[in-house]
């Protein structure tokens, strides 16, 4: 499932974690990058480094040669949500209008999302039902000149809660199928009950 609201993404998944990039403190960092955002794990890598756009206090993932894609991995904590602001920067790690591409994979599927004219603000988030392997984060080259693919709050969490019942609705839906059961087995005593006289 994909979103572009933030708040129903968060509904969608269970224990969020974000990582905010505000402790990146060298503009050129080579890769991989080890990574954290709550209590899950992941792996940032871009073939040629990366580059830290935004100013402090609010610093950008993004990376060093325009070309390149951000590829996040090796999560750890099963990870079942993506999300994040998804934007373009220019060669001073600036904002920049421009399109992204966001995709994510979960075993043989994979998911995209091509966000057009980003802004810093730029979300889009995905939940799958099974643990996500890898995302990729590409930016759609104009004609002239060239825009940078940058993250910022990058979220993730874990499988959807409401995918597992509360105590109080598990106990009703055992008690209901007993009410069940109980009507069934009543009612086929009924029936073993009847009486046929011989002719």
């Amino acid at each position: 499932m994909t979103y572009t609201n933030e708040a129903a993404f968060l509904a969608a998944i269970s224990a969020p974690g974000t990582d905010s990039f505000n402790d990146l403190s060298l503009l050129f960092m080579t890769s991989p990058l080890s990574r954290s955002a709550g209590s899950y794990g992941y792996m940032a890598s871009a073939t040629n480094g990366f580059y830290a756009g935004g100013t402090t206090p609010d610093l950008w993932l993004g990376t060093n040669m325009a070309h390149d894609p951000i590829v996040l991995g090796s999560f750890t904590g099963n990870v079942y949500g993506l999300g994040g602001l998804f934007f373009t920067t220019d060669n001073l790690g600036a904002a920049k209008i421009g399109n992204i591409t966001v995709s994510v994979t979960s075993g043989a599927v994979t998911a995209s999302r091509t966000l057009t004219e980003t802004s810093i603000g730029s979300f889009v988030g995905f939940v799958s039902a099974t643990p996500l392997d890898q995302a990729t984060i590409t930016a759609q080259q104009p004609l002239l000149g060239f825009i940078w693919p940058t993250i910022n709050n990058l979220t993730l969490g874990g499988a959807s809660v409401a995918a597992v019942p509360e105590p109080a609705t598990w106990a009703m839906m055992i008690v209901g199928l007993g009410a069940i059961g109980a009507s069934l087995r009543r009612r086929t005593g009924s029936v073993g009950a009847r009486f046929v006289p011989a002719p």
